[in-house]
């Protein structure tokens, strides 16, 4: 069971009640009707790199929209662990999120505390109870400002990893800050080798399409591109999570 998340086609009619009227109206208030196909995930976000692209947003939309229709993607839901039942997880999505971070990378290089490591358990523990277990080949996208993924091997933390790319593209930006002060946006296209538990983080009507992804996993950079405005690097899941637990 793969989710589709590399071929992608938008099509933009402008042909709804309103865009009618706004044509008859004045017909340079609506566009002509608009169809990408991006074979490839590189091939969408290479179009999302080109100086004064605006089609994040609207394209966004549209996959939030065939996700939501997506039956594997249901599926993946219907297996979810439910999210007032994850007491880490609900912290690590809240105001703890470098707690955990920071309390796993101790434990990697084996300073940690015993509540660093009581709290890793609890965590560890809920992610392999998930009842949700990716397949081999599946692709899932992270956004980052360091390539530290792809050479800290294993990497020591989780991996909150999505379906969508655009959400990674956001993450990006955002981690790199204004004038990229913290580093240079990356977009991270991830292959699963391995089948690996993960906890579904996607709540309500939200953009996320989260899959948070176990500490300990090893990944292999495969490639990587620059662009105008971010990197994109290739890797793949090679090895499960070393860590007993997790």
């Amino acid at each position: 069971m793969l989710v589709d998340v590399c071929c992608w086609h938008f099509e933009y009619l402008h042909d709804t009640p309103r865009d009618r009227a706004l044509r008859a109206h004045n017909p340079s208030l609506v566009g002509d009707p608009e169809s990408y196909d991006f074979p490839t995930i590189d091939a969408l976000l290479q179009h999302l790199d080109e100086p004064g692209n605006d089609d994040r947003s609207r394209f966004q939309q549209s996959i939030g929209e065939r996700l939501g229709r997506d039956p594997n993607v249901a599926a993946i839901k219907a297996a979810r662990t439910q999210l007032k039942d994850l007491k880490h997880f609900r912290a690590y999505r809240g105001s703890q999120y470098d707690r955990y971070h920071a309390a796993a990378r101790r434990i990697a290089d084996e300073v940690a505390s015993k509540a660093d490591q009581k709290l890793i358990d609890g965590f560890d523990v809920e992610i392999a109870s998930s009842r949700i277990s990716l397949s081999s080949g599946q692709i899932l996208f992270h956004g980052r400002c360091n390539d530290l993924l792809v050479t800290e091997h294993p990497y020591p933390s989780y991996v909150s990893a999505t379906l969508d790319p655009i959400v990674a593209l956001n993450s990006a930006f955002r981690r790199a800050g204004i004038n990229c002060v913290n580093g240079r946006p990356i977009v991270l296209v991830l292959k699963l080798c391995v089948p690996l538990r993960a906890l579904w983080g996607h709540v309500g009507k939200s953009h996320e399409w989260e899959l948070l992804l176990p500490r300990g996993v090893d990944w292999k950079e495969t490639e990587r591109r620059s662009g105008n405005a971010f990197d994109i690097i290739h890797a793949t899941a090679v090895a499960e999570s070393k860590y007993p637990n997790a």
